[in-house]
């Protein structure tokens, strides 16, 4: 249960950073903030969700120490668990329902060679002096690297500041292998395995409270949402019983509902049960998906994933009206260095069996500021030509950079590059389509606007 002296660094440096806060005071703005965060987190909802955790994890501890693995030797561990894994989690449990695979990669990361590697190098830390001395620059780096993968600006460092961290790690993993080399015995024992053990089987078990509490905020959020849409008390909550009864704790079903009632907004139970079948239908095509010629256009999932590495990633295909379906992924936000984010796009259209368009669009918003969208629009646009067409025959950056548009057949695709300047602005932005159709004579809704 001892502190060693990483942790005691990282408690150094937290209370150095609190008594500098407090003896320069925190401003009116910080303040105001603070204070709208604790109300927000003193709301009945948020505690009751806090002490089931608490309550939850509790147990957990109990079973484990029936079992012979828990002990109060490991106490530090179960309380650095419950702030860290337990609380963020707990926290961040809305997200899950709009997350893919959410569990599975929570099960993946739980056992594998890094989590092996950090619990033996967390077992070893250096002198205390050093620890104090080296915590906030790994911290500095760290931080930078996070922003680094996002910001334009801080990716000129990210090089550095990738080699500095790995210098760091392999200089943790070099004094963890020393120090084991010197104390092999000592560090294969009982009260470590049960170290090692204690987080491991307390994140599996309570990741069953997790996705208890997802489950309980997407039916909060899902009969919220009802509420603007289904404005007739009986007939809401016939959805969300029907709704309940059809999909249960298929979490992306009922978030795919919920949006298609968004868009239709059912008045009546023949419809309610309609887009029900709709919805379960749509996740079987999803999980069975049907080859088709390709004269028809691309497989909805195959498109969908067609700019994955790039991580443009469409989730959900669906209906729309005309009877048209649509899907896009999240947008992929670019610092070029002033004060607007560019972005890029990536959308796909068609029907219920086939994609017959796909768009993917650069967002400009100053003409000096150009380079780094571009060229990031230039490399995601030759992946999607790729593989949407086999053909790696066109050049868009020999057209951008000569501003030309293109419109060529490539077998059965049409590809086309089209550039729109904004109106009435003053830093000449604009944006660039891309534009992949299944076939040349392809008309969608959108062209007739």
């Amino acid at each position: 249960m001892e502190l060693n002296s990483r942790e005691v660094a990282t408690l150094f440096w937290v209370a150095v950073i609190l008594s500098c806060i407090l003896i320069k005071g925190i401003n009116k703005d910080i303040s105001t903030s603070l204070e709208a965060v604790l109300k927000s987190f003193l709301h009945k909802k948020i505690q009751v969700i806090i002490w089931g955790g608490m309550i939850w994890a509790s147990l957990c501890v109990f079973l484990l120490e029936e079992a012979g693995i828990w002990t109060v030797s490991n106490l530090k561990t179960t309380v650095i668990w419950c702030c860290t894994f337990a609380f963020l989690s707990t926290i961040n449990a809305y997200k899950i329902a709009e997350t893919k695979n959410h569990f599975k990669n929570e099960f993946r990361g739980i056992i594998n060679t890094t989590v092996i590697v950090t619990f033996i190098t967390e077992a070893y830390s250096f002198s205390i002096l050093t620890e104090i001395a080296i915590t906030p620059i790994v911290t500095l780096l760290v931080i930078i690297q996070a922003l680094s993968e996002r910001d334009a600006e801080l990716a000129k460092v990210q090089k550095l500041s990738n080699f500095l961290l790995t210098i760091a790690g392999l200089a943790y993993v070099a004094n963890a292998i020393y120090m084991l080399s010197q104390d092999l015995f000592g560090f294969v024992s009982l009260e470590n395995l049960r170290e090692f053990l204690t987080p491991t089987l307390l994140t599996c078990l309570y990741l069953l409270y997790i996705y208890t509490i997802s489950i309980f905020m997407t039916y909060e959020s899902l009969s919220a949402g009802l509420a603007n849409i289904i404005k007739d008390p009986p007939l809401r909550k016939y959805a969300i019983f029907k709704s309940a009864l059809a999909f249960n704790i298929n979490l992306k079903a009922l978030h795919l509902w919920k949006v298609h009632v968004g868009i239709f907004s059912p008045v009546n139970k023949e419809e309610i049960t309609t887009s029900i079948k709709e919805i379960k239908l749509q996740i079987h095509r999803e999980k069975n998906p049907v080859p088709i010629a390709p004269e028809q256009g691309w497989q909805p999932m195959s498109a969908a994933s067609f700019l994955s590495d790039k991580k443009l990633i469409v989730e959900h295909y669906h209906r729309t009206y005309e009877n048209e379906w649509w899907g896009d992924a999240y947008i992929l936000k670019i610092n070029s260095g002033h004060l607007n984010r560019d972005s890029i796009n990536y959308t796909i259209r068609g029907n219920d069996t086939a994609v017959k368009r796909l768009k993917m669009e650069v967002t400009i918003h100053n003409k000096d500021f150009h380079l780094i969208p571009e060229n990031l629009f230039i490399d995601i646009g030759h992946e999607l030509i790729g593989c949407s067409t086999g053909s790696s025959e066109v050049n868009l950056g020999q057209a951008i950079n000569v501003n030309s548009d293109i419109d060529i057949v490539i077998g059965l695709r049409r590809v086309r590059l089209l550039r729109e300047n904004y109106k009435h602005t003053k830093t000449g932005g604009y944006f660039r389509t891309l534009i992949v159709d299944h076939c040349p004579l392809y008309r969608a809704s959108e062209d007739a606007r």
